[in-house]
């Protein structure tokens, strides 16, 4: 625990940014830890193992650690301490291992929503639905695994390949294959689709 019992989150930070002060590290770790990890092990919970979820907020920690001083104070820490380990896990899914070199790739400009609907247009929710859907039922074991692997990194091809053949015992080959022939059929199936849906019902 801190120095101070009570100190409130921002005061924790500029502890550490004026001080290096560990326990007070320590302490905001104590308060946001747990719930940090248990949304990262949510949302890549078909991507990421649970030593990579601790990576993640292993290496949000570090970041905090090395720069508190851009913390604003004038938004909640949870939030903003959110964001940035699930940048961390993201950076692990696509197999980047690279610190913070500017103040944009560090600092998050708004926590990570927890709608994932929010701001999409209608065609784009539409497409969104529909890859669930064909990753739900038209694909099947590693399948699946790669296209959510890859959705969650970004896009096709975007998921760290390493990281899948040591997380599934799979070699480059295999992973290579099975990613080339996952992307040909959605999008075949999304074409099928677009040929089935009613022009009026979203618009593009």
């Amino acid at each position: 625990m801190g120095d101070t019992p009570g100190d409130d989150d921002a005061t924790l930070v500029r502890r550490i940014a004026e001080k290096k002060d560990e326990r007070a590290l320590a302490e905001l770790m104590e308060r946001h830890a747990p719930k940090v990890t248990g949304d990262l092990r949510h949302r890549f919970r078909h991507q990421l193992q649970h030593p990579d979820i601790d990576e993640a907020v292993n290496r949000a920690a570090l970041k905090l650690w090395n720069n508190a001083h851009r913390f604003k104070g004038t938004e909640p820490f949870g939030p903003w301490f959110q964001t940035i380990a699930h940048r961390a896990a993201l950076d692990i899914l696509k197999g980047v291992n690279k610190k913070p070199a500017s103040e944009l790739e560090f600092d998050p400009p708004d926590p990570v929503s927890d709608d994932p609907d929010d701001q999409l247009s209608p065609r784009t929710a539409w497409y969104l639905e529909q890859l669930e859907r064909i990753i739900d039922y038209d694909l099947k074991g590693f399948e699946q695994i790669v296209a959510r692997a890859d959705v969650a990194a970004g896009g096709p091809g975007e998921a760290d390949t390493a990281l899948l053949m040591r997380q599934h015992n799979k070699k480059k080959n295999v992973v290579q294959a099975t990613r080339s022939k996952v992307w040909k059929k959605i999008r075949e199936k999304v074409q099928e689709l677009e040929t089935l849906r009613d022009p009026t019902e979203v618009n593009p």
